[in-house]
């Protein structure tokens, strides 16, 4: 199990709390609850998952936490913030500076080259182009691609394409990262090496990262996994394994 990296001395807030949240989803004649009481604390720093099968709600809660979606009742705190109750204008400004989110589709614009695509949160803030440019290089060789720098999309592997996608969440220097399936789209060499990364962004940048995932295989390379089934969270406990088929185990004797 990797080493929790120390509190940001700085006093950047990483935690995330999650008190009785509830979302439902109207669906032609009947509602879907989705979530039906989530409670989640994260205290320090570190890589934890979310761990549910098809359905369980994970991706409804990563909506939630991002900001792209509000609960119909229940708290969310990230990073300090209260997010639950804030504005579209502020969530987008929440969205942007607070947090980053790593899709499993990595979603990286095509005709853009990896440091345009890195620098682009800065575009959209309307930063100076020479602020954007330096920061996105400075983030491409702190992730080993300097030399890919030019490179599009197309030209680049997978698992190039998921790293250039880590450093444009990480533009705005976020206390909390939030990842879904992030290594879905990636064969198992190339996810090893991804699972490598993941813990160093999480030293290097002293933040939290919280991955929402089903496959028990991807949740050993975590601190600790909250088990969520039906909506409700059904069991928290800490890794301390490098075998995915005794996590399992553990996981389904908590209900998973």
């Amino acid at each position: 199990m990797p080493n929790t990296p120390p509190a940001d001395p700085s006093g950047r807030r990483t935690e995330v709390h999650v008190a009785g949240v509830t979302k439902s989803f109207a669906l032609r004649s009947h509602t879907v609850a989705a979530l039906r009481g989530v409670d989640l604390h994260i205290d320090e720093p570190g890589f934890y998952a979310i761990m549910g099968s098809s359905g369980s709600g994970k991706t409804t809660l990563l909506h939630l936490l991002s900001g792209l979606d509000r609960p119909d009742a229940g708290t969310i705190e990230v990073a300090g913030q209260r997010i639950d109750m804030l504005s579209e204008t502020g969530l987008t400004r929440y969205r942007r500076h607070r947090i980053g989110v790593v899709f499993q589709q990595f979603n990286l614009i095509p005709t853009l080259t990896a440091i345009e695509n890195v620098a682009l949160p800065g575009v959209l803030d309307r930063q100076p182009a020479r602020v954007g440019q330096a920061r996105a290089a400075e983030l491409l060789e702190a992730l080993g691609l300097a030399d890919r720098r030019h490179h599009r999309p197309d030209a680049m592997s997978g698992g190039e394409q998921q790293r250039v996608a880590i450093a444009r969440a990480l533009f705005f220097e976020p206390a909390v990262l939030f990842a879904d399936e992030p290594t879905g789209n990636l064969d198992s060499s190339t996810s090893d090496q991804m699972w490598r990364v993941l813990h160093d962004v999480v030293e290097r940048f002293r933040l939290t990262l919280l991955m929402v995932t089903h496959e028990p295989s991807a949740a050993i390379h975590c601190r600790s996994v909250f088990l969520l089934r039906d909506g409700r969270i059904t069991g928290t406990f800490d890794v301390g394994t490098s075998d995915a088929a005794e996590l399992a185990s553990r996981a389904q004797q908590l209900g998973w």
